[in-house]
């Protein structure tokens, strides 16, 4: 009977650490355009786990889900270099170029406006792998709304604001900015 219980609860952690081992898969579409809400995930190629096609021309938007977080994108890719390519643009549109990407290389790139805007192409022949890249958010993301001091005395500090929809833990961090 306990083996049975053991061999249970094995399988159950199992099929939960599997679960959350995987992170929100995204890909930026052949054509068109596609928007990603969110700080966290990973950002394919149209071709996702295979090579990318030929022809293709596809935006997607990231912005983030939190209040003063900046999405923040990391990763690696393979194009055929001057041909294929992917362009990275801080803010909603095409107006803030920030990355070039095109042959082999790594990326590493934080947004200063809240959203990024992807554009990737690829000519008429040759494809290679494309790109992966991490999703996450950085900077200052916030509780929601200003943080206010109301109180202060002999070793202590009160501070309020606003609570975010769905945040169950905040990280308070006092101390010289540096």
């Amino acid at each position: 009977m306990k083996q049975t219980y053991k061999r249970i609860f094995s399988a159950i952690s199992l099929i939960l650490c599997t679960v959350f081992a995987f992170a929100q898969t995204y890909q930026v579409p052949s054509s068109g355009s596609t928007t990603v809400t969110g700080c966290s995930g990973i950002i394919l190629d149209p071709g996702g786990a295979s090579s990318y096609s030929n022809s293709c021309n596809g935006y997607m938007l990231i912005t983030s889900d939190q209040a003063g977080c900046m999405p923040h994108l990391t990763g690696s890719y393979n194009t055929e270099s001057s041909y294929d390519y992917l362009y990275i643009y801080d803010g909603t549109n095409t107006n803030y170029q920030i990355a070039y990407c095109s042959g082999t290389g790594t990326v590493d790139v934080v947004s200063t406006t809240g959203s990024l805007y992807l554009y990737f192409h690829s000519d008429g022949s040759v494809t290679y792998d494309g790109f992966n890249l991490n999703l996450t958010c950085t900077g200052g993301c916030n509780c929601g709304g200003p943080i206010v001091t109301s109180g202060s005395g002999s070793g202590r500090i009160t501070l309020n604001w606003t609570a975010t929809s769905g945040v169950t833990h905040y990280f308070i961090e006092y101390g010289p900015h540096g």
